[in-house]
């Protein structure tokens, strides 16, 4: 059967050799080509099979065949002479695609891993922008060292052969946001590269510059089981963004991006980087188990260190170089039960609970609320609520007003009771709800109060265009988006290193920062020597608008 194989392919190359050598060979800037006639109803597929060649090689040999429609009978055209090895050589190393509708630059790169830089290189018609109906050469390769990482080894077991791509396409995405942020910027220089490790420097001849670190979870080495890089992604991007800005403000900041992963090891070789210790600033890491070991390196280096996420910091109360972006509930709710006590609830509060609802969140905040009720010498009243005992509520609310604290973050909860509680239609009601909820309950009834550390401003125009200018259209996402997340907190050290005449701290407040969805303020609280942000926006509905309520 094997000789039978090899007879077949033998006797295709010796008719494909008899068949090729019919035609004349032309020769134009050190290139083979032969001079083929077009035949009766043949168009470029038809050509570029019976000659093997692709139709995007049949285009760049030929190239006002783009400005026609079809082949002509008789016409005379150029196709490349592919010989056998280097025909073998390319198709294990390129393939050839055709873009589709509304396909940018920055998704074909992420579906392909292969940098922007890299794919215009090969397709020189990029630099005038991507059509629809291109046929583009793709390189087919492994991607070359991650530009964000310390270097690992890229060795696999079969049995995660599957994840590979997706490692490939981090690796490119991450390389592509960096490079087309200074290849589309006028304010970014080229990346600085330093013992295998890249740099993205954003540099006036300015001193002294804000040296940050950025330490996050980008997996590019590791499989992302849980599909966790995306969003450190999107933050990096924001911060990218907002180092623009800055630039353009006249703050000098050189910024060394790190893929910290999740695991301990990953971590342990970072931190005996020479270079950390240069830092003013280090953004990250993600989860409380390496935010650990980072604050404590911090702590002892003296580097002001932003945690953007996680909340569980509880052991570094007394690090006044921790700087915590996210509080815990109990910090958080303690300040919100303060304002409710003093402003919302001065006269009645009743706190409406629902039965076999277990909700940690909620729970906590109920408990901070009875807690600083009791500190206050502040009467309530607590019940288990149901469409069957509604009406209870008439009974508890006080004439001069009350407040009722609905202790569910689940609208379907909700949805069944609000109805019910208008058609009471108790005088001077408030009431107390949850973002969860939405808009169409929060907005049910007015006198209806909530907090978010969140409010997206109308006004993203300008940031959404310099999103798109650098990495095609922001998807829509909830709040908060983490792109803007990134684009806040970098901002908040920017613009406080300019006001501070090139220091972290002392931190301002406010620092006088153009946020996109947060309002940043880091204080001290109580006897705690580490920095948090405290502050939250109050939303309140007042029947005709959504209000935010000065604190």
């Amino acid at each position: 059967m094997k000789k039978i194989v090899y007879l077949i392919v033998f006797l295709n190359f010796i008719f494909f050799s008899v068949f090729a050598e019919k035609y004349p060979i032309r020769i134009v800037k050190g290139k083979k080509y032969y001079e083929y006639a077009v035949q009766k109803s043949e168009g470029l597929f038809a050509v570029g099979r019976k000659f093997e060649v692709s139709q995007a090689q049949l285009l760049e040999a030929n190239p006002e065949l783009a400005k026609q429609t079809g082949l002509k009978l008789g016409q005379i055209i150029l196709v490349p002479v592919i010989e056998k090895a280097e025909e073998n050589e390319d198709a294990q190393k390129y393939e050839y695609y055709v873009v589709p509708p509304k396909q940018t630059l920055y998704s074909l790169s992420r579906q392909k891993g292969v940098s922007i830089d890299e794919l215009v290189e090969l397709n020189p018609e990029l630099k005038d922008g991507l059509k629809a109906g291109q046929t583009l050469k793709i390189p087919i390769k492994e991607v070359p060292t991650p530009t964000v990482a310390q270097p690992l080894t890229d060795t696999l077991p079969d049995k995660e052969k599957s994840t590979k791509m997706d490692r490939k396409v981090r690796k490119s995405l991450l390389d592509s946001v960096r490079m087309v942020f200074e290849r589309t910027s006028p304010s970014v220089e080229k990346p600085v590269v330093e013992e295998q490790q890249r740099d993205t420097d954003v540099v006036v001849a300015q001193q002294p510059t804000l040296n940050v670190v950025l330490m996050l979870p980008f997996m590019v080495q590791t499989p992302d089981l849980e599909g966790i890089s995306d969003k450190f992604i999107e933050f990096y991007k924001g911060v990218l963004i907002a180092l623009d800005a800055a630039k353009k403000g006249g703050v000098s900041v050189k910024l060394a991006v790190f893929d910290n992963e999740k695991s301990p090891e990953t971590l342990d070789s970072l931190l005996t980087n020479p270079q950390l210790k240069t830092a003013n600033l280090i953004i990250g890491p993600a989860y409380s188990a390496q935010a650990d070991k980072v604050l404590d390196f911090a702590k002892a280096n003296g580097i002001y260190t932003v945690i953007p996420f996680t909340s569980h910091l509880e052991k570094h109360a007394d690090n006044p170089y921790l700087i915590q972006f996210n509080p815990s509930q109990e910090e958080l709710f303690t300040v919100i039960s303060e304002q409710i006590v003093r402003k919302i609830g001065k006269n009645k509060v009743i706190i409406a609970r629902f039965q076999d609802a277990e909700d940690d969140k909620v729970d906590m905040f109920v408990a901070m609320l009875e807690q600083t009720m009791m500190a206050h010498r502040k009467n309530y009243n607590e019940f288990f609520i149901s469409k069957e005992n509604v009406g209870v509520l008439q009974d508890l609310a006080a004439r001069n007003g009350t407040l009722l604290v609905l202790a569910s973050r689940n609208t379907k909860e909700i949805a069944g009771l609000l109805p019910d509680i208008e058609a009471l239609n108790i005088p001077n009601l408030s009431l107390w709800g949850f973002e969860e909820w939405g808009n169409e309950w929060l907005s049910y009834l007015p006198n209806t109060y909530y907090y978010s550390l969140f409010n997206a401003k109308s006004d993203t125009e300008t940031y959404n265009k310099t999103y798109h200018y650098f990495y095609g259209k922001r998807a829509v996402t909830s709040i908060p988006a983490y792109d803007m997340l990134g684009y806040d907190i970098m901002s908040y050290f920017t613009t406080t290193w300019k006001n501070n005449q090139s220091h972290i701290y002392p931190f301002s407040k406010p620092c006088g920062a153009d946020y996109l969805q947060s309002n940043i303020v880091f204080s001290q609280s109580g006897n705690q020597k580490k920095w948090i942000n405290l502050n939250y926006y109050l939303f309140h509905y007042n029947g005709k608008q959504m209000l935010i309520i000065e604190k």
